[in-house]
């Protein structure tokens, strides 16, 4: 009678084994759409005293396949949010064939030669002024847009932060449930584990395309996340990322995260991934255009002011600038330690200025280096300080107040930040025409100083060293910006390709068959009626065995 009881039960437990197949291959079918599903296997075991019973359900999934994806998915969120952004900027310092800055700059200069042919004429004053307002509208129009745009990459970055933060919140919450305790309550099947790894790896694809994500498994099913070398999660907890803006970059967020009582910028562990790309295209990109066309706006502002202060309006005037805006604006190093409050800059001496980019680095309380920025080298060492002591260097006068640095303190100036935006034609031009300086003399019909004006414009004045005109430093910038529109265009089609590729490979092993299920629906729906058959038959045996009693 055991040996009949037996078979029952080898037959009982095939009946429930085979069932728990059908319910997993009806669930692959089921989800055969489902973004981010991971085919399902029905994993059998051989009883040492015979039968099968269900060893789990295993979720189909190659997990080297899946790390190269998620290393995919950050390069093509960079490309892509790099080249979206280069393209916007290309757009911003757009050229048509009547407005623009080339344009306008040919204008101004073919103004002028129309002012020295007729330097007495009242409309080639008033046409070489209207030219003049044209170049400072174009400079003014790029300067809008350009910080138009690092405004809106500003909101796409905070943005990004909040998405960062709400998935890595969520892949911390699942770390919570699939850890040993939660699996204890799970099922023997496993069915619902697998459904919250499921979940765990799409959150985890999708914070991948916005930050570098490196992960390790800690055991129990637990994941830890890298953000270059920082844990962002680690099982339940998971690190939030913060803005804090940044007086250095015209108030702009720097990411940041806390750090031993402190914060720690995370600019540097955002290699790839759409939020470090924003954040270049922001303060890389769209900055350097921004700089390069305050560059241009002020070397031409002064080198213009230079010929025309030493000229004579036809009312016999001399020492007047035909533009205004020149000045020097200074910052402080968000890492200083002292006590200064307060940081000026004044142009002092407009003939000694370089447009470049300075440090004051101080070495101790009472001295200082100056290093230039731009160049990469030290302009002088050992400098003495004291407090209320103005530091002038590059025609260029800083003053701190308030307080004394500490050591490593250091302040950025320039004479060219803003100048595009800034720039404008000084008052006593546009009141009267007969101000601009068009000759050496007063006298009638003089037009040397127009003349001297005019050469400006094809003397190699801009660049370091200076090698190029007006025009041609601008359309270099130009060029430049479409050769990187092109990179970024090309690099993220190469993304796109390369992560189809992948997604193909990750498809084969999770992705559902229809086929296939259908071919172990009808495997697992033959061992069902087979088990239910031996179930059937030895019933029969044992109501025979019986009836004989």
């Amino acid at each position: 009678m055991s040996s009949i009881f037996g078979i029952l039960n080898t037959g009982r437990q095939a009946l429930n084994v085979q069932q728990n197949g059908l319910q997993t291959i009806g669930n692959n079918i089921s989800n055969a759409n489902t973004t981010g599903y991971s085919r399902q296997r029905t994993v059998l075991e051989t009883l040492s005293y015979g039968g099968v019973r269900l060893a789990g359900i295993e979720r189909m999934r190659d997990e080297f396949v899946s790390a190269r994806l998620l290393t995919s998915n950050s390069k093509l969120g960079s490309s892509s949010a790099q080249s979206t952004a280069l393209q916007q900027l290309e757009t911003a310092v757009g050229e048509t064939d009547d407005s623009g800055v080339t344009v306008s700059l040919r204008n101004f200069f073919d103004s002028l030669q129309d002012l020295s042919a007729s330097p007495d004429g009242t409309s080639e004053r008033e046409s070489f002024l209207a030219r003049a307002t044209q170049l400072l509208a174009s400079f003014s129009g790029v300067s809008d847009q350009v910080t138009q745009l690092r405004t809106q990459l500003d909101e796409q970055v905070k943005q990004q932060v909040e998405q960062v933060n709400t998935i890595t919140a969520q892949i911390a919450e699942l770390n919570q449930r699939i850890g040993p305790q939660s699996q204890a309550l799970e099922n023997q099947q496993n069915t619902g584990i697998n459904q919250l790894l499921d979940q765990r790896d799409n959150l985890i694809n999708q914070l991948s395309s916005i930050i570098p994500v490196r992960v390790i498994p800690t055991g129990s099913g637990v994941m830890t996340l890298f953000c270059g070398s920082v844990p962002i999660v680690e099982g339940a907890s998971a690190v939030t990322l913060q803005l804090s803006p940044d007086a250095t970059n015209s108030g702009l967020s720097n990411v940041v995260i806390d750090d031993l009582g402190g914060t720690r910028s995370l600019a540097g562990d955002l290699g790839e991934g759409s939020l470090g790309a924003l954040i270049r295209a922001r303060d890389d990109q769209a900055r350097d255009v921004l700089d390069q066309t305050d560059r241009l706006a002020a070397t031409l502002a002064r080198d213009i002011n230079s010929v025309h202060r030493a000229g004579y309006g036809l009312d016999g005037v001399t020492g007047r600038d035909l533009f205004t805006g020149l000045s020097a604006s200074a910052t402080f190093s968000s890492t200083n330690q002292g006590t200064v409050s307060a940081v000026s800059g004044q142009v002092i001496d407009e003939s000694a200025l370089t447009f470049d980019d300075y440090e004051v680095r101080f070495t101790s309380s009472t001295s200082y280096d100056v290093i230039d920025k731009t160049l990469g080298t030290t302009v002088s060492t050992g400098n003495a300080w004291a407090a209320g002591q103005n530091i002038e260097f590059g025609g260029m006068r800083l003053t701190l107040t308030g307080g004394a640095p500490a050591v490593g303190d250091s302040f950025d100036i320039n004479s060219y930040g803003g100048m595009s935006a800034r720039m404008d034609l000084n008052s006593a031009v546009v009141n009267d025409p007969r101000a601009v300086a068009a000759g050496t003399t007063s006298a009638s019909g003089d037009n040397r100083n127009a003349l001297a004006m005019i050469a400006l414009g094809t003397q190699m004045t801009m660049g370091n060293p200076p090698a190029q005109t007006y025009e041609v430093y601008y359309n270099n910038m130009r060029v430049r910006l479409g050769t990187q529109v092109n990179i970024a265009t090309s690099l993220q089609q190469q993304e796109e390709t390369a992560q189809q590729q992948l997604q193909g490979l990750a498809e084969s092993v999770s992705g559902v068959s229809l086929d296939e299920e259908a071919t172990n629906l009808i495997q697992f729906q033959r061992a069902y009626e087979a088990a239910s058959k031996v179930i059937g038959v030895t019933d029969e045996m044992l109501q025979t065995i019986i009836g004989l009693i």
